[in-house]
């Protein structure tokens, strides 16, 4: 039995979708489809529903012209035969079954298509470095990142003694554009510990998507679970738009694959 809280939800989620609603109520309601992912998952299948239901009363309505065509393009003289209409509750029962036929097979193909690589390449947003430094090393592994040449901006930062923020940062995003999602994991990591022992922020909200990612291609599910809230909680963030559009269905069919 569902609670009344959720049976809340659902009406606001009709109430939205009918719009029912006042603007200013409106107004709220669309700032918090849009940050909370989960809801947004269920309103969107509702709007499915809808237009299941509105697609099965077009064919009936389709259907009814031609029955009455084919009455019309009869001519014999035969008496008209009276055809009962299906009740009220058979139809309801034929459209519920539809929209359930519908959602059992939303759920098998997002069981079945849903991975941690396909979620990864989903969310997957290119990073562009800003301005290359004026450091010779340095520029030089800018220089190489900005070109794609990824191993051999990795081949010169394993040379250099010291590391900042931005070295770490590079790091890791040259470790995902080479399928090395573990590495990757690490050199974050090092941007965090730097970032806590100085005291600064620098690629603080950068690392924060980035090492989401890596975690999801390594499903690594719970941590990154844990990553998708410290964004998702920050309407500040640099990647909270980016992390509110992940799907709240595909973490949780994530959780469930997990040996």
């Amino acid at each position: 039995m569902q609670d009344n809280a959720d049976d809340d939800i659902m009406e606001l989620l009709v109430r939205y979708m009918d719009d029912e609603m006042p603007l200013t109520e409106r107004t709220a309601f669309t700032k918090r489809l849009e940050a909370d992912a989960l809801l947004n998952e269920r309103y969107q299948l509702l709007l499915s529903a809808k237009q299941a239901i509105r697609s099965y009363g077009l064919r009936q309505h389709i259907q009814a012209l031609h029955k009455e065509y084919a009455m019309q393009a009869n001519k014999d003289n035969a008496p008209a035969k009276v055809i009962r209409p299906a009740s009220v509750f058979k139809q309801f029962m034929r459209v519920a079954a539809a929209i359930i036929i519908i959602f059992f097979s939303y759920g098998i193909y997002q069981y079945s298509s849903t991975n941690n690589n396909k979620v990864y390449n989903d969310n997957y947003v290119p990073y562009t470095l800003s301005v290359t430094r004026g450091d010779n090393g340095r520029s030089t592994v800018d220089s190489l990142y900005a070109n794609g040449n990824y191993a051999a901006a990795l081949s010169v930062l394993n040379t250099m003694q010291q590391k900042d923020q931005r070295d770490y940062f590079i790091e890791g995003q040259c470790y995902l554009q080479t399928g090395n999602a573990e590495n990757a994991i690490q050199a974050f990591k090092q941007v965090e510990n730097l970032n806590r022992q100085s005291g600064q922020q620098a690629f603080a909200e950068e690392t924060d998507y980035y090492l989401l990612l890596a975690y999801i291609k390594t499903n690594n599910i719970n941590e990154a679970a844990q990553k998708l809230n410290t964004i998702t909680s920050n309407k500040q963030h640099l990647f909270y738009k980016n992390a509110t559009q992940m799907s709240g269905l595909q973490f949780k069919i994530l959780k469930m694959k997990q040996p």
